[in-house]
Formats: C-alpha cells, sequence, structure tokens
C-alpha cells in the first residue's frame, strides 16, 4: 500500500495505491554529480505488479463495504512498475473473491480488508 498521487491512470481519488510485490531487489550504481567525486551508492527497489480500483462498486466505510480491486491488465504500459521501498505505508490484507471467477494465474478481483 502506497499513498496515492491524486492523479492516477484509472481516474482514482482514492487516497491509496495498492500493488502486489513480484520481487525485491537492490543494485549497486555509481552516482555521479557534475564537478564532485563519483560515489558508490546501494539503491533498493521493488518490482511490482499495480491493482486499480473497481468504481463500479460503491465500497467504503459509510457504505459499509471492502474496497475491490483488480489487477492492471498485462497489455497496459503500466501493469507492472519498480516502486522505492521507502514509499510503502504498510502491507494489506487482500481477500480473493471467489464468486467473480479467476484467470490461470489469480483471481479476478480482490477485496481490501480494513
Amino acid at each position: 500500500m502506497t499513498l496515492s498521487s491524486g492523479a492516477e491512470l484509472d481516474g482514482n481519488n482514492h487516497p491509496f495505491r495498492y500493488a502486489r510485490i513480484l520481487g525485491i531487489f537492490h543494485a549497486d550504481v555509481v552516482h555521479i554529480v557534475p564537478g564532485s567525486q563519483a560515489a558508490f551508492k546501494t539503491m533498493e527497489f521493488l518490482w511490482v505488479r499495480w491493482f486499480k480500483h473497481d468504481h463500479r462498486l460503491k465500497c467504503g466505510i459509510k457504505r459499509c463495504h471492502l474496497h475491490r480491486i483488480q489487477f492492471v491488465q498485462q497489455g497496459e504500459p503500466h501493469a507492472y512498475g519498480f516502486l522505492d521501498p521507502d514509499d510503502v505505508i504498510r502491507g494489506v490484507h487482500l481477500i480473493p473473491t471467489f464468486t467473480h471467477g479467476q484467470t490461470n494465474n489469480d483471481y479476478n478481483f480482490f477485496y481490501v480488508n480494513m
């Protein structure tokens, strides 16, 4: 779970974005700043698959219904991405919506447990 920038790809006005972590990586890079010596730095990053909100379902605390999310389709350009681990707020518990079926690899929708 990360903070939403407010201008997400799916028109999301929800305060959070959700992603599944596919890999945790680090890389030793050379950081070059003009006018100074090159410095070696270790960068950590996460490889994630993004979820998007299902806006067809009216949800939230006032409506007594959990938010429902689904993966961004694989063919879309922003389905996968890299994320700074410092941007992660916390992990969340996702509940598969068994009644909406599943693909070859995963369920079609998930509820975000509060």
